[in-house]
């Protein structure tokens, strides 16, 4: 089966979400079709009260959803 060559709603622009968790935490996840990267970024105060951040990126050759090779 033929893979989509047209980008969907997804792969087509770059997007960001954040979402709040328990109090002091948030997360944020971006999306950069044109980098092939999605990122995610974990914000937490920690027992002193300071702010700390952990982010991960992970390459993205292909959309998560239709399934189109990003160049």
């Amino acid at each position: 089966m033929a893979r989509r060559t047209k980008p969907c709603e997804f792969c087509e622009t770059e997007q960001w979400w954040s979402e709040e968790g328990s109090p002091g935490h948030q997360i944020h996840t971006e999306v950069y079709p044109e980098h092939n990267v999605i990122s995610f970024t974990s914000f937490a105060n920690n027992t002193l009260g300071e702010s700390e951040e952990m982010c991960s990126q992970i390459e993205m050759n292909y959309c998560p959803v239709c399934g189109r090779k990003l160049i």
